[in-house]
């Protein structure tokens, strides 16, 4: 017979795995996003804009998912596509994300710190000159 200590390790082996498998980031082309164990999401991703004049936006859905990682990654839309750096750190400081576009456009603002459980968003402009 198995004893309690012995099912009690394998309990928490799974709980470690699961909790480590369910905070693996995933990836798509659109954006790039983190899950906790309870489901939160908190996701970088790029889509269009109602904004006057910009051609795109990225946004920061910041949730609090625990990742302490420093990634970098491309998002791509329509054809165009951006460069993301994104500092994330444990607990409630706030996250940091600098967007780098291809030649020819500009983010604005290119740096952006985003709290806990709050929303930023960067706008991608095409360059056109002074």
């Amino acid at each position: 017979m198995v004893s309690d200590r012995i099912l009690g390790i394998i309990f928490v082996v799974l709980i470690v795995l699961l909790l480590f498998l369910s905070a693996v980031s995933v990836k798509a082309d659109t954006s790039y996003a983190w899950t906790w164990w309870d489901g939160t999401v908190s996701a970088i991703t790029l889509q269009a804009t109602d904004a006057p004049g910009a051609v795109a936006e990225v946004v920061f859905d910041n949730r609090t998912v625990h990742q302490d990682e420093d990634v970098r990654f491309p998002l791509v839309l329509d054809g165009l596509a951006i460069k993301v750096i994104a500092i994330v750190g444990r607990g409630v400081t706030p996250d940091r994300i600098e967007v780098i576009p291809p030649d020819g456009y500009l983010a604005d603002p290119a740096v952006l710190d985003v709290p806990e459980n709050e929303v930023g968003r960067v706008l991608i402009f095409e360059w056109v000159g002074m």
